[in-house]
């Protein structure tokens, strides 16, 4: 579960964020849709502490964070750890397959070996129909 409570940031005198306030139940999906510019990368970074909200509220599943007091370095790993975010410029890396890109956080970040890793990446695409698309490199994958 996801709530938001009077998230605000301002970028100097420029309010990015006014009081954002909703609530996604676990399960539910949530899109965001506006114009450019309208703040949904920074309340998406907002939500990932990318970006520190300047107020406001955030509950992530357990995790209970109050944006105004500065974020403990293990509650802030939590919350990165709870939450994913896919870039709109992903930049892959150009010298390994698809298979390679999803397995090098495993490796890096969550300490798995490599074989680990490699079984975990291929069932992650195999999970979205992608595992045809396991030894291609970036130039070759379609972006959408």
């Amino acid at each position: 579960m996801i709530k938001v409570s009077g998230l605000s940031k301002s970028f100097g005198k420029q309010a990015v964020l006014q009081q954002i306030s909703f609530e996604v139940p676990r399960g539910d999906v949530l899109a965001l849709i506006g114009p450019s510019g309208a703040g949904k990368s920074t309340l998406l970074r907002c939500l990932n502490l990318l970006e520190t909200p300047d107020t406001g509220l955030l509950r992530v599943g357990d995790l209970n964070i109050d944006c105004s007091q500065r974020v403990p370095g293990k509650t802030l790993q939590q919350l990165r750890q709870a939450t994913a975010m896919v870039f709109q410029n992903y930049n892959l890396f150009k010298n390994k397959t698809a298979l390679d890109n999803i397995a090098l956080p495993l490796i890096s970040a969550k300490g798995f070996s490599r074989s680990e890793a490699r079984e975990r990446a291929f069932q992650l695409l195999e999970r979205v129909d992608l595992t045809k698309q396991a030894s291609q490199y970036p130039a070759t994958l379609s972006g959408g």
